[in-house]
């Protein structure tokens, strides 16, 4: 599991500015205990001060994991307070179990912006190489993408050569990346090679990658949808 502090310090310039904040054994504690009392209340003032330097709302994550499976979060991903973001924190099992077992003791606060899943890329990189890409939402083909293939998977390498390579720490690693409407990348998040990280359009970690790759335009797009024509009727 890659946490976000693992990387943050060698890409602080490529990537949205964070905020984070160590809770102590007793924040902890409340955090999972979702439990009344004064490190409750200490750990509300740390994140209103956090909250009161991001502006226009913010995106709160344990370090190492979204609490993307709270109902709270489902329901409205932003936070302005410490009791929106209390709530997501608490009512998230991934998040407690984070802090639970010991993988995490720390949340991270990001601004909150609005994305065109269509810009969202995720990049497959081996032997500390760029080998591939995939556009990262797979419900919709977007015909754009496709006209402007292989202008963004050439903005993907320079980018990864000039900003990424030069300070990786990482040898497999799936990175994912936002494409600004200036064109300029920003890094989301770094993935685990395999194992729980969705391989997306890659579709499958146990292939022979090299092999897979060999009859496929580098940047993976979802193809356009198969019009049918003729006579399509189905008798049983």
């Amino acid at each position: 599991m890659i946490k976000i502090s693992d990387w943050y310090k060698d890409f602080a310039d490529v990537t949205f500015p964070t905020v984070f904040v160590r809770l102590t054994d007793a924040e902890k504690e409340a955090l999972v205990n979702n439990s009344e009392g004064e490190a409750k209340d200490r750990l509300w003032n740390r994140l209103t001060n956090a909250l009161n330097s991001i502006h226009g709302g913010a995106v709160i994550n344990a370090d190492c994991c979204a609490p993307t499976d709270s109902k709270a979060f489902c329901r409205r991903r932003i936070v302005h307070t410490p009791i929106s973001s209390w709530k997501q924190l608490t009512t998230s099992e991934k998040v407690i179990s984070a802090l639970k077992s010991g993988e995490t003791d720390t949340l991270a606060l990001r601004p909150y912006r609005r994305m065109d899943r269509s810009r969202e890329f995720r990049l497959f990189v081996k032997n500390g190489e760029l080998i591939a890409a995939s556009q990262y939402d797979l419900k919709k083909n977007y015909p754009r993408l496709a006209k402007r293939q292989d202008e963004i998977w050439s903005a993907l390498n320079a980018f990864f050569a000039d900003s990424v390579k030069p300070f990786l720490s990482f040898t497999d690693v799936v990175i994912d990346v936002y494409m600004c409407g200036n064109g300029q990348f920003l890094l989301v998040d770094f993935n685990d090679w395999g194992g729980e990280t969705a391989p997306l359009l890659l579709r499958s970690w146990d292939q022979n990658i090299e092999e897979f790759l060999q009859s496929r335009h580098p940047l993976m797009l979802l193809a356009a949808p198969v019009k049918m024509s003729g006579d399509v009727s189905v008798s049983f």
